[in-house]
């Protein structure tokens, strides 16, 4: 693979973004994987993905170090010795035989893809997606990710059966007034990361929506923002320029009700 990685003047090189640390464009992502199956070996185009990923990342160098040198990485890792983790004839960094995919949300959620919604793979639950990705990769976050792409599955979602108590009865929303007096707000989750012109990367979309006018602002924020930020976010755009709202509809995510 000649290049697979991208800078923000649009030449095909790595760069930091604003706490995602890289920035891979998705179509070279797609690219590498597109022969790829859930259970077969990684093709070589994924490994030198991986590869070139991997030379642009601090935790790489300093486990390859580690590794050179004959001992632990550091000492929240203790219980990972040189034994576990080895570099393979290509310059891939293996833990247990699975290569290690660093901190790139487009190259992690593709991956997931390929061995969740494989045909083969029938769209198995948290546990199953766990085992069958761990045989060939790895990352820390791993079970976290996975369960959070198998929570929103739009095909689980449809075709698996609920095992909860029916839902209470849907009750009408009363009609707001005056503009802005009642205000919507959800979050667009699952999107590639794309930087601004600052360099800070963003995945997620924060939508407010007023019931009155229906008009809708956009925000790009990050999918992890936290209360404090999303608060001031909300004062800057939508209280200083329409007033306080009387009231908020929100789907009761932890971001929301926290």
């Amino acid at each position: 693979m000649s290049s697979s990685k991208r800078q923000c003047d649009g030449t095909n090189y790595i760069t930091s973004t604003g706490g995602l640390e890289y920035l891979m464009l998705w179509s070279l992502v797609r690219a590498a994987t597109v022969s790829e199956t859930a259970y077969d070996e990684p093709k070589e185009s994924l490994n030198e993905l991986l590869l070139e990923l991997q030379k642009g990342d601090a935790s790489t160098a300093s486990w390859k170090q580690s590794i050179t040198e004959g001992c632990h990485c550091n000492a929240r890792s203790m219980k990972d010795n040189q034994n576990e983790w080895h570099v393979d004839n290509q310059g891939l960094l293996r833990r247990n035989g699975a290569a290690y995919v660093p901190n790139d949300p487009a190259v992690r959620q593709e991956i997931i893809q390929i061995n969740h919604d494989d045909p083969y793979g029938g769209h198995f639950g948290k546990a199953k997606t766990v085992e069958i990705v761990q045989r060939k990769y790895y990352w820390p976050t791993m079970g976290r990710d996975i369960k959070d792409y198998v929570r929103t599955c739009e095909v689980c979602q449809k075709m698996k059966t609920p095992r909860h108590r029916p839902y209470g009865e849907l009750q009408s929303l009363p009609i707001p007034k005056q503009p802005w007096e009642s205000v919507s707000m959800d979050m667009i989750t699952g999107l590639p990361p794309s930087a601004d012109a600052d360099s800070k990367a963003y995945d997620a979309i924060l939508v407010i929506v007023d019931r009155f006018t229906k008009m809708a602002k956009y925000f790009p924020v990050r999918k992890t923002i936290g209360v404090v930020d999303m608060a001031q976010l909300f004062h800057d755009r939508i209280v200083y320029a329409f007033g306080t709202p009387a009231s908020i509809v929100t789907d009761r995510g932890s971001i929301f009700t926290s």
